[in-house]
């Protein structure tokens, strides 16, 4: 008997480049990356701070 899931948080809320959690069902991932906005290098002008977010929004049929 087959269950199936509902989408937790984190998978609804950062589905990077549009691909399905069924896709990766069962796998582990080998590299995991964390979208950590860091803004307190810039010197001149801040706002690198909405990056990680701006790549996670970005359309799924970019080049990935």
């Amino acid at each position: 008997m087959s269950v199936k899931r509902k989408a937790g948080p984190a998978e609804s809320m950062f589905n990077f480049g549009g691909v399905s959690s069924e896709v990766f069902e069962g796998k582990s991932p080998r590299y995991s990356v964390l979208p950590v906005p860091y803004d307190l290098t810039a010197s001149y002008i801040s706002g690198m701070r909405g990056g990680p977010r701006a790549i996670i929004d970005a359309p799924p049929h970019g080049a990935l």
